[in-house]
């Protein structure tokens, strides 16, 4: 299991600065069984996400 704690240390790492309430939004999201953390496959699912949403940005800033 996840925690946002886990979570946090594991965004700061890829140079992300998420708040608290953030990280927990982004379990939220992802979060199947709705026990407050997220277990690999979701973590995976929720990054997926992540990384979708940046490069879409990224590819608008280019245009």
């Amino acid at each position: 299991q996840i925690t946002t704690k886990e979570l946090g240390t594991v965004m700061r790492s890829l140079g992300q600065n998420p708040s608290e309430s953030e990280l927990q939004d982004m379990i939220n999201e992802v979060d199947a069984d709705n026990n407050g953390s997220i277990d690999f496959p979701e973590f995976l699912t929720m990054m997926a996400r992540k990384m979708k949403d940046t490069d879409s940005e990224e590819e608008i800033r280019e245009a």
